[in-house]
């Protein structure tokens, strides 16, 4: 890839998500050399070769980890079966991430947030949760607890029309719809709110008795999901997933 520079400065000047992978060892017989470079920007989107085969495959699945974090690493890669080579050699690989990804904020850290976590464990999207029980922020992977009042974290927190995504969904109603209301005027990509429809047919009014505007009603997504799944929290997890990432790639 030998206008790989170029490439770089097209994708940062579109604000674009990647990450640069490098070839920067290469021990015994390797299929490419020291130098040889891929950039990623998703699975089915990249630029360059370091090879293709299996090892392309787990540096790309690599890279796609680290999308949006706006870090770098080294990740030695043997060149033995998994990889696809019989070489008996390895490659160090050198990853470097550039743009933040999107943030997601859920308010509430039940058993539909704690599935979510794990459902969007290794996509972009930096995974914030907000609640003051300690008991359920501390069963916590892959986000950041925030033990605060919900009332205090909105006030405090930088919110982005283009990378906020925020889901509530504490255990009490009366809560989501202060949330919602608080959460509705804020610069956002996506806000939803769980629960059924009879359940948003209620806070519509009452938002709306509440003073909140239309134009910030119409900004709330609910019942949440890309499509009507079950009950389980992992089924809706998966939906709302699904929605999340539809929105942050299709939706202006």
């Amino acid at each position: 890839m030998n206008d790989w520079i170029q490439k770089l400065h097209e994708l940062k000047q579109a604000n674009k998500i990647f990450c640069l992978a490098t070839i920067v060892n290469t021990i015994g017989s390797s299929p490419r050399k020291g130098g040889t470079r891929i950039i990623v920007e998703s699975e089915k989107k990249f630029y360059g070769t370091i090879g293709g085969g299996n090892l392309e495959h787990l540096v790309i699945s690599q890279a796609i980890k680290m999308l949006g974090k706006n870090e770098s690493s080294i990740q030695n890669f043997p060149l033995d079966e998994e990889a696809g080579q019989v070489c008996g050699g390895s490659v160090d690989v050198h990853f470097e991430s550039f743009g933040i990804g999107p943030k997601l904020y859920i308010f509430g850290a039940g058993h539909v947030c704690q599935a979510v976590c794990d459902i969007l464990k290794n996509t972009l999207f930096d995974i914030h949760v907000i609640d003051e029980r300690s008991e359920w922020l501390d069963k916590l992977t892959h986000s950041t607890a925030h033990k605060i009042h919900w009332k205090e974290f909105i006030k405090q927190n930088a919110w982005s029309k283009d990378l906020s995504f925020a889901v509530v969904m504490t255990p009490n109603h009366e809560f989501d719809q202060d949330i919602a209301f608080l959460l509705a005027p804020k610069p956002l990509k996506y806000l939803g709110v769980i629960g059924s429809k009879n359940k948003w047919t209620h806070f519509k009014k009452q938002l709306t008795r509440s003073g909140l505007k239309e134009k910030d009603i119409k900004k709330i997504k609910s019942p949440i999901g890309l499509v009507k799944a079950g009950n389980e929290p992992y089924e809706i997890a998966i939906s709302l997933g699904a929605e999340l990432l539809d929105y942050y790639y299709n939706h202006e």
